[in-house]
């Protein structure tokens, strides 16, 4: 892993790890659950409004992961290639 990648990754744990991140994700979830209410949509474009914002949450709650596969990808690729 490049010294950019690994200080990234740092920078990104050190976020997922702060009072701030667990306050979010608690925010975004309670939104997750009421955007998934789909009797209350008025119409398709409120549908697709509401399909939107669960794109953005799944983004965002799913970047921990995404972050940690950085390092897991990156091995796997050096492993393949030797």
């Amino acid at each position: 892993m490049d010294l950019e990648t690994e200080k990234y990754q740092e920078a990104m744990f050190a976020l997922f790890r702060s009072k701030g991140w667990k306050y979010l994700v608690e925010d975004l979830e309670k939104e997750q659950k009421i955007a998934e209410e789909l009797r209350t949509c008025r119409d398709n474009n409120d549908l697709k409004f509401r399909q939107g914002q669960l794109d953005i949450i799944a983004l965002i709650l799913n970047k921990p992961a995404e972050v940690e596969r950085i390092g897991t990808d990156e091995e796997n690729l050096r492993f393949q290639m030797s």
